[in-house]
């Protein structure tokens, strides 16, 4: 993309800025001399040239760089790969000669646990004979006492007995009674006096019960005095607390006066009042406390009664669950038993199984393992070899379309300054031709005192011309002086001379030296006038004197270089015109819709560099960005000319900083370093008729690319 500015107009400017930084002892004043304008267009353009040949000599010595830097990392990256595969190829004949180990030992290993195995069965068969032998015995038994268990149980079912059954048969033998008979004399005399004495503990319970609430009660009625007699307390001490303070103020007024004497007789009853009230009150206290002790004794002596009373009843209800615990322990045994022989034939069972499941799954283990190592081993090494062969490829064609694309460049830059050589020959000898027409006309025009030719004879006869080398090139500044002749006159031709003070002229041709030396310029004014004269000079006095407009070291430079702008700003006021004339080809900008399309693509900057308020695209706007730092937060900016953009983008790596950056067309040779520095995919913007616009709209650049 173009930059503010014609194509033509941003060569001239920034190859001025491009040249070198030395003092240079020139001055100029306003004129409109047209040939000399070109003949510096024509110097400035091959100074271009020359520079654009030296920087694209210069990339082309860092594409070499960097290709040696590349070559270097692919042998780099080749030795690397060689090693790693080395070490693959060593871990893989480890891990072979590994499995072969664990081969033989597995089988080592197999042949141990199937021996162990033939004769752990020889065993289990052993065991299981024994325990078939025992179960059916278990099972003859068994059968036995179910028989006999569920007569038992069968005549155990009514144990109660009267007392007068219990005594006809306690009569009896005990030969002659009978199982149930027997087992029923048992449980009556057991359980007999535990009822009665269950009973005799339940009445017991209830009477201490009662008790125990009718103490509550008291203890609760007990207690509601006791808060009582604690509040009337509390409120007879903060009575005496304010009787005591009463009594030390008393006492403070006492010794303040007669008070005692006044009222001994008042304060001797209200004292014998009060010590009557506290010795009443300390005996309410001390029969309350007495009764409080006595009461929480027989509270203690309550709660002990009743914790040993239910200590009686849980030791009884614990006897009651062990004699139950003891009749279903004989039921529940039996069908331990015979889920436990169930159990161990559904293990034994299990275990075929799962020796078997166990064997199957290490052998499939072993073959998936096996094969995936494999499988894994040869994809990494195929992987490795794509991805060389891949960045070897990418590597050959990258080289090989810089490098065309480089010779291409140079080849179209060879060609332009070709072109631009032979238009500056062209423009030059035109402006040559036209230069010696204008000047045979304004000699036969031109009429001045008969003083003033003699005194320019030397400067006319071409025989007494002092030829020389061109004066050093243009400042580098960019705004115009308005300059008049220099204290070594030169000569009025477009030609840069040498000054032509020298052994063979006198000193009475510096015209300016003498004391009417104003006067000597007014035949000049027709020539001059409108026109950009440039003064050349070697002495840096005479170029101080002239752009500070006098001094204070020399008196008679000061009158001379005072004489000189006055005459300057009287007869040449379309010097002051032009000088106002701002240069308005660096305001271009961007069309609003498009720049803000690329704003929402990334984000929305926060200062617009070496932009105007007229041009700018964001808030904050800054026209002399180099003097800032350019990490502050993101930036937006525009360059004007690609050699001003290698400053920008060496200001852009200094700081660090993140920038939009517009940017003119790929096909430029320096586009490379903005790719690598770029953080996203560059955007291409579209080519719109209005993309470059000038004072709000008004002017659109013709051409765009």
């Amino acid at each position: 993309m173009s930059r503010k500015g014609s194509k033509e107009t941003k060569k001239a400017n920034i190859s001025s800025s491009l040249e070198s930084e030395d003092i240079s002892l020139e001055t100029t004043v306003p004129t409109d001399d047209i040939s000399s304008s070109e003949e510096r267009e024509g110097t400035t353009k091959i100074t271009r040239q020359l520079i654009e040949r030296k920087e694209l000599l210069h990339n082309l010595q860092l594409l070499k760089i960097e290709l040696s830097q590349r070559n270097l990392m692919i042998d780099n990256l080749k030795v690397e790969y060689l090693t790693k595969i080395e070490e693959l190829e060593e871990k893989l004949n480890d891990t072979i000669h590994q499995k072969q180990l664990l081969s033989l030992r597995l089988d080592n290993q197999l042949a141990l646990q199937q021996e162990d195995a033939r004769k752990h069965q020889e065993l289990m068969k052993q065991e299981m004979e024994t325990i078939l032998m025992r179960q059916k015995q278990l099972e003859e038994t068994n059968h036995q006492l179910r028989e006999r268990a569920g007569d038992i149980r069968r005549s155990l079912r009514d144990l109660e007995l009267t007392e007068d059954y219990y005594e006809k048969l306690k009569s009896l033998s005990e030969d002659e009674l009978s199982i149930p008979e027997y087992v029923s004399i048992r449980f009556y005399e057991v359980v007999h006096p535990l009822r009665k004495e269950v009973n005799e503990l339940q009445m017991r319970k209830d009477s201490l019960s009662e008790d125990l609430n009718y103490y509550k009660s008291q203890l609760k009625c007990v207690m509601e005095s006791y808060e009582d007699e604690r509040r009337s307390r509390s409120e007879l001490e903060v009575r005496c607390q304010r009787l005591t303070l009463e009594l030390a103020d008393t006492k403070q007024m006492i010794q303040q006066g007669d008070y005692r004497q006044e009222n001994y007789d008042k304060v001797k009853r209200e004292r014998d009042a009060f010590e009557h009230e506290l010795s009443e009150l300390r005996r309410k206290y001390e029969i309350l406390e007495v009764s409080h002790k006595a009461q929480a004794r027989e509270r203690n002596d309550l709660s002990k009664e009743l914790a040993t009373l239910q200590q009686s009843v849980n030791l009884l209800q614990k006897d009651k669950d062990y004699l139950n615990r003891q009749n279903m322990e004989l039921s529940v045994r039996c069908a331990h038993e015979e889920d436990r022989l169930e159990r161990l034939q559904i293990q034994l069972e299990d275990a075929k199984k799962a020796r078997e499941e166990m064997y199957e799954k290490y052998v499939t283990s072993r073959d998936h393992y096996k094969t995936e190592y494999e499988n894994k081993l040869r994809d990494e090494l195929e992987q490795i070899r794509l991805k060389t062969n891949q960045e070897i490829e990418q590597l050959r064609s990258t080289s090989k379309e810089m490098y065309e694309r480089e010779n291409r460049n140079l080849r179209e830059a060879r060609d332009n300054a070709v072109a631009e050589k032979e238009r500056a020959v062209v423009a030059e000898k035109d402006a040559l031709g036209k230069y010696e027409h204008l000047l045979e006309h304004i000699n036969k025009c031109l009429t001045m005192p008969e003083a003033i030719k003699d005194s320019l004879f030397v400067v006319d006869q071409p025989g007494q011309r002092l030829w020389g080398g061109a004066l050093p090139r243009e400042p580098t500044v960019g705004h115009h002086h308005h300059r008049c002749f220099t204290s070594r006159m030169g000569s009025t031709s477009a030609t840069m001379f040498r000054p032509i003070l020298c052994d063979g002229v006198p000193s009475s041709h510096k015209p300016i030296r003498t004391a009417s030396g104003s006067e000597h310029l007014f035949p000049f004014l027709l020539l001059i006038r409108d026109k950009m004269v440039q003064i050349l000079t070697d002495s840096v006095i005479c170029m101080f004197y002239i752009n500070r407009q006098g001094g204070a070291q020399s008196h008679s430079l000061c009158v001379e270089a005072m004489h000189v702008w006055q005459w300057c700003m009287k007869h040449n006021a379309m010097a002051d015109t032009l000088s106002r004339k701002f240069y308005q080809d660096h305001k271009w900008e961007l069309n609003t819709p498009v720049i803000l399309d690329v704003f929402r693509m990334w984000q929305f900057p926060m200062i617009d560099l070496f932009a105007t308020a007229q041009n700018t695209k964001c808030l904050q706007f800054c026209s002399r960005a180099f003097l800032i730092k350019w990490n502050t937060s993101l930036l937006y900016t525009f360059p004007s000319t690609p050699p001003f953009l290698a400053h920008v983008l060496h200001k852009i790596r200094q700081d660090r900083s993140r920038v939009i950056l517009i940017a003119p067309e790929p096909q430029q040779t320096w586009y490379l370093y903005p790719l690598h520095m770029a953080v996203y995919t560059p955007y291409t913007l579209p080519l719109l008729p209005q993309l470059l616009l000038q004072d709000a709209g008004c002017v659109i650049h013709l051409d765009p690319q």
